[in-house]
């Protein structure tokens, strides 16, 4: 699934940074890939048990390693946040 982001913010970060943030996302979200649009989609969270958890533990660690950056905290966040959303749907 493809999680769009706000173009203009996402162009105020670096090519190295705009990378990183992607691996963030992916190694977090399998498939889960990262594209620039005018506004950012906000996907509706369906949960549901154990698929659910799986989901949190992955936004969690996402954010947590989004927090360490010295750079786009709250872009890698807001990603983080809404690939959990996505993720939450799909169970």
């Amino acid at each position: 699934m493809t999680i769009t982001v706000n173009q203009q913010e996402w162009g105020t970060l670096t090519a190295d940074q705009q990378s990183l943030i992607a691996s963030i996302i992916s190694e977090n979200f399998k498939g889960e890939t990262i594209e620039p649009a005018s506004s950012g989609v906000s996907a509706t969270a369906q949960v549901g048990g154990i698929c659910q958890t799986g989901c949190d533990i992955a936004q969690a660690a996402a954010i947590s390693l989004c927090g360490r950056l010295p750079f786009g905290q709250g872009i890698c966040i807001s990603l983080a946040k809404t690939a959990g959303d996505a993720c939450r749907s799909a169970c």
